[in-house]
């Protein structure tokens, strides 16, 4: 036993050692903190938040992180005024249809995980 914990405890030390370095990429690309982070970067005010075109995941990850519900242009829910959407990249086009008539500003984008950030006019 004292062998087998011998053999066990440097693969635990090198597993706990690629988590520690990867764990910034991993979260750079997949995490919806790192979303919320650059939303709160990109924005002052707490405008309301909208998406188009994410993996459900993100969309249930900001609303934890933003405390707010978080409606989905899919289904036909821009909010009214103005807000901002996260969007897969190349989805303008979609916006644009479900919000006719309204200023729609390219904020940023999330390069990792292929997301825009705009900005919609009331």
């Amino acid at each position: 036993s004292g062998l087998r914990l011998a053999g066990i405890a440097p693969g635990i030390v090198v597993f706990a050692l690629a988590l520690r370095f990867a764990a910034p990429v991993l979260d750079r690309t997949l995490s919806a903190r790192s979303v919320a982070a650059e939303l709160g970067s990109l924005s002052s005010a707490q405008l309301p938040v909208a998406v188009a075109l994410v993996p459900r995941e993100l969309e249930f990850g900001l609303q934890f992180y933003r405390n707010q519900a978080i409606p989905r242009y899919a289904w036909g829910q821009a909010p009214a005024g103005e807000h901002v959407v996260i969007a897969r990249e190349g989805s303008r086009g979609l916006i644009e249809r479900k919000v006719p008539g309204r200023r729609i500003v390219l904020l940023g984008a999330l390069p990792e995980q292929k997301f825009e950030f705009f900005l919609v006019s009331p």
